[in-house]
């Protein structure tokens, strides 16, 4: 499921819904609590005056607002993927060292799917284990 942080400005009407982050794959049993802690463990912060989470909030995408809906198709909104800032029990963390070419393939291959490069990596790896099985 899809989620967005959605910056909601009530000063006037109608409010409006502005789009700041959207959150892709999070698993249907992932609660609002558990993504809102996984993003602030993760370094994302949102609020305003200096209180974290002020006229903020979180939504599924079974529930977005128009404007929210508009801000994802149209793209130019950061979008992250859960496994990005997923808590840490079930992630092995691995780096690699890839020749420049090699990363600029699957950077463009990942953008051009509208997908992280940790996403990307994890379906090509995911796939080629499948294969060998």
């Amino acid at each position: 499921m899809n989620w967005a942080v959605v910056h909601l400005i009530h000063v006037r009407t109608p409010h409006r819904h502005i789009a700041k982050l959207f959150v892709t794959d999070v698993p249907e049993e992932v609660s609002t609590k558990e993504l809102r802690s996984a993003l602030t463990r993760a370094g994302w912060q949102f609020g305003e005056f200096g209180v974290p989470w002020a006229n903020h909030y979180l939504s599924p995408e079974t529930e977005w607002e128009d404007e929210v809906v508009g801000a994802y198709r149209r793209g130019g909104i950061k979008v992250i993927d859960w496994e990005d800032i997923a808590p840490q029990e079930n992630i092995k963390r691995v780096t690699l060292r890839l020749p420049i070419e090699v990363w600029q393939a699957v950077a463009e291959a990942a953008e051009k799917q509208g997908i992280s490069i940790n996403t990307f990596a994890i379906s090509a790896l995911s796939a080629a284990a499948n294969l060998q099985e």
